[in-house]
């Protein structure tokens, strides 16, 4: 059946009026012509806390979705909306303003969608961030097992969000059941951020030494594949156990190791809590 899309047209006065304001305004700019998002085009820009910025993607049903939003001093969170506006696909993972936002999404229904790349914080300090799509084609089995994996994760993730004993212990089983879809597909990345998250809510759950051993087991993973932020975090997290365990040498160890990393990718806000804590 034949997708039938109903135009809106802006009369012509009101238009003008807001290419006129395009020069005082990004951000009215991009809600009347949504800059359009290729495969291996990147597109960096400055964002301020507070904003939203706008992509057009135009996709076909069936086909495999990957893209990453780098962020650069700032924070965001990375929504997909299919042509009807309904939202797909939502992403904030726990790397503060620095690292990869990844998003995968096999598309049901062909036409425009809609990318939105949004700070949270209004007071947040204005960065960059780079938007790119790694990957647009025929899905394929792999593609499902990472959708089931990115599915699993993010279930897990509003689990966490909850806050609750029971709904971490919960999140806990939901981010173990990503982990062998993650390696069957071969991403080290998102296996090193989901041991990571594990070692996070376990510390949060006061289980010290089992947040330890998914500290320890996302490390040599974050740095296989370069994640110089992701390895500054996990290192930091690891000092941070054993600080809570009473072994100031050993904490401090780690943190010392965190803090030229925190340094190197520019991540100030990680900078500044790796020296409070050895402090």
């Amino acid at each position: 059946m034949t997708d039938i899309v109903r135009k809106k047209y802006i009369p012509v006065t009101i238009f003008a009026v807001l290419l006129a304001f395009c020069s005082l305004s990004s951000a009215i700019c991009q809600s009347v012509t949504p800059q359009t998002l290729e495969l291996n085009k990147p597109i960096e820009k400055a964002l301020k806390g507070g904003e939203t910025h706008t992509y057009a993607i135009e996709l076909k049903a069936g086909q495999f979705l990957d893209l990453v939003v780098e962020q650069k001093g700032i924070d965001v969170v990375v929504s997909l909306f299919d042509p009807t506006g309904k939202k797909l696909a939502e992403v904030d993972s726990p790397n503060g303003t620095q690292g990869p936002e990844p998003l995968s999404i096999i598309v049901e229904i062909t036409g425009n969608y809609r990318l939105e790349v949004r700070s949270m914080e209004k007071a947040a300090v204005a960065g960059r961030y780079e938007v790119k799509i790694e990957e647009l084609r025929a899905a394929t089995e792999k593609d499902k097992n990472r959708i089931a994996a990115e599915q699993a994760f993010a279930e897990a993730t509003l689990l966490r969000a909850e806050g609750t004993g029971e709904s971490l212990r919960n999140a806990i089983k939901k981010y173990e059941a990503s982990l062998p879809l993650f390696r069957a597909i071969g991403d080290r990345s998102r296996e090193a951020q989901t041991l990571y998250i594990i070692g996070l809510v376990y510390s949060n759950l006061g289980e010290k030494q089992q947040a330890l051993k998914f500290f320890n087991e996302s490390l040599p993973l974050a740095r296989a594949v370069g994640d110089k932020s992701g390895e500054a975090d996990t290192l930091s997290n690891i000092g941070t156990v054993y600080s809570d365990l009473g072994e100031k040498q050993q904490a401090l160890k780690y943190y010392n190791e965190s803090l030229p990393l925190s340094r190197a990718v520019g991540d100030k806000r990680g900078e500044a809590f790796t020296l409070g804590n050895i402090g």
